[in-house]
C-alpha cells in the first residue's frame, strides 16, 4: 500500500481476509496512526517481511508480536512512531531488524533523568541488526547476549560505545558516528 488514505480500521479489515500474505510494505500513509491488534497478525501465518517507509503518523506497532513468522523489520522515516518501548514487543522470530530516520521516543519521555533505550536481548533469533539515523538513542541493551552475523551502526551520536563493545558479531560489523566515552 503506497500513498493512500487508508485509515487504521480499513487496514485492520484488509489483512483480515489476507491469511498468505508473505510480505507486507506501508509507504506514505499519512493517515495510519497504528498497525492491527495481535489477533489480525496471528492470521497472517505467512507474513516474514513487514516495511515501513515514510508513514509519518504512525506511532505504535501495537500487535505486531502476534506475527510468529516474521522474519524481517524494516522501519524508515516514521517521526513519530514511538518504537523504545516496540521493539520489546516484537515478535521472537525476528532475525533482521532495521530501523533509519526514526524517533524512538515520544517528546513527553524526554526530562534529565531519562535516556532513549532499545532493548534487544530478547530477540534471540535476530542475526541482523541496522540501526541508522537515529538522533535520540542512549542506550542499546541486551546487545552482548545475540549472536549477531551483521551489525550496523551509523549516525547514532548519543549512543556509547560501551553498548557495543562486548558484542559478538560473526560476519560484518559497521559503526560510524556514534558517542565516544
Amino acid at each position: 500500500l503506497c500513498n493512500c488514505s487508508i485509515t487504521d480500521w480499513a487496514l485492520t479489515i484488509c489483512l483480515g481476509g489476507l491469511s498468505s500474505l508473505n510480505r507486507l510494505q506501508l509507504q506514505g500513509i499519512m493517515s495510519l496512526t497504528t498497525l492491527p491488534s495481535e489477533a489480525v497478525f496471528q492470521h497472517l501465518k505467512t507474513l516474514h517481511s513487514l516495511v515501513i517507509l515514510e508513514c509519518w503518523c504512525i506511532r505504535s506497532l501495537r500487535g505486531i508480536n502476534g506475527a510468529a513468522s516474521l522474519l524481517s523489520v524494516y522501519l524508515s522515516s516514521c517521526p513519530s512512531l514511538a518504537l523504545a518501548h516496540g521493539v520489546e514487543s516484537m515478535p521472537l522470530s525476528l532475525e533482521e531488524l532495521d530501523v533509519s530516520n526514526c524517533m524512538l521516543a515520544s517528546e513527553t519521555v524526554y526530562d534529565y533523568k531519562s535516556f532513549v533505550r532499545l532493548s534487544v536481548g530478547h530477540l534471540t533469533s535476530l542475526k541482523t541488526l541496522e540501526l541508522s539515523h537515529l538522533p535520540d538513542l542512549c542506550m542499546l541493551e541486551g546487545l552482548p547476549s545475540l549472536q549477531l552475523d551483521e551489525l550496523t551502526l551509523v549516525l547514532v551520536p548519543k549512543l556509547s560505545a560501551k553498548y557495543i563493545s562486548h558484542c559478538r558479531v560473526q560476519k560484518s560489523l559497521t559503526v560510524s558516528r556514534i558517542a565516544v566515552p
